[in-house]
């Protein structure tokens, strides 16, 4: 589904609302709303915001809800987002925000990406192509005659730039298992969230 293809109602009148805030006040909110997606925060903080002159309570409701669905529009998968320019003029396109807006906007979601290529280029991370795994018994090691002990055998196939696939092997008790399953669970939810 194209971006922005449903917005909820009010959101072009709320576009006015984030038009009128001072650019260090829009950024500040964008900083905020970017903090409640990823759920480092509970609430943005409003009170913070209180103080703007001519800003009513409703308005500042409608300038949050409206930030928080653009940026989740910007964060979703099917939005193929490469650079500031092309943010700012999907958002110029498809919304009611001015031009100055549109570009703070730009900046904070490329800010984001830029930092993530940064990173993987630094890190030399590589993809996670394949998992697989069997579940074994040890029936007897050199200090145990009679051991019969479960373990989980993985082998993690990881494609590195440059490197082709490497493949990792590792054995691990079903309880350490069972931990590693929950670490990629949360690194899943983590990353749907970004």
């Amino acid at each position: 589904m194209a971006p922005f293809s449903i917005v909820p109602p009010g959101f072009f009148a709320a576009n006015e609302a984030l038009n009128v805030l001072p650019n260090v006040t829009l950024s500040q909110l964008i900083s905020d709303a970017q903090k409640l997606i990823k759920k480092e925060i509970e609430s943005i903080p409003k009170a913070s915001y209180r103080d703007l002159n001519g800003v009513t309570d409703k308005a500042l409701n409608n300038a949050i809800n409206a930030c928080l669905h653009i940026l989740r529009e910007l964060g979703s998968p099917d939005t193929k987002l490469k650079d500031k320019k092309t943010v700012k003029a999907l958002l110029e396109r498809e919304t009611d925000l001015s031009e100055s807006v549109c570009e703070t906007f730009a900046k904070f979601v490329t800010k984001k990406s830029d930092a993530v290529e940064e990173a993987k280029g630094i890190m030399g991370v590589g993809k996670l192509v394949d998992i697989k795994w069997k579940l074994g018994m040890g029936v007897s090691s050199n200090s145990c005659t009679t051991l019969m002990s479960p373990f989980v055998s993985l082998v993690l196939s990881v494609a590195e730039k440059n490197r082709g696939v490497r493949h990792h092997s590792f054995e691990l008790t079903v309880q350490e298992f069972h931990d590693f399953r929950q670490t990629f669970k949360n690194m899943a939810v983590e990353i749907q969230q970004v």
